[in-house]
């Protein structure tokens, strides 16, 4: 056994595994990626409709969707900066999402 470090072996490993990674990622053809995003652009040009989501405070939740199709659905979030007092002598500032944190 040698008393050189394992982090050199560690590193080895992780530039062989990112390597291995990057190259299966590049294996996709272009002919897949024209699929893939002639497919996202026509699941995009069937949305229709509008409607506003109902946002409620945990352990709530909101009614269940019973519509079949895709809709823009418009979310309506007030954010408020507030400062509150987390213990004695410490203030704490907190982005508040709808009036809670």
């Amino acid at each position: 056994m040698t008393d050189r470090p394992i982090l050199p072996q560690r590193a080895r490993a992780m530039a062989a595994h990112l390597a291995w990674a990057l190259a299966l990622a590049g294996c996709s053809s272009p002919q897949q990626t024209t699929q893939t995003t002639s497919a996202i652009a026509a699941r995009a040009q069937q949305v229709t409709g509008r409607e506003e989501a109902v946002l409620t405070d945990p352990p709530n939740v909101p009614p269940p969707i019973t519509r079949t199709h895709a809709t823009k659905v418009v979310v309506k979030l007030e954010v408020q900066e507030v400062v509150k007092r987390i213990a004695d002598g410490v203030d704490y500032t907190f982005w508040t999402f709808g009036g809670t944190v």
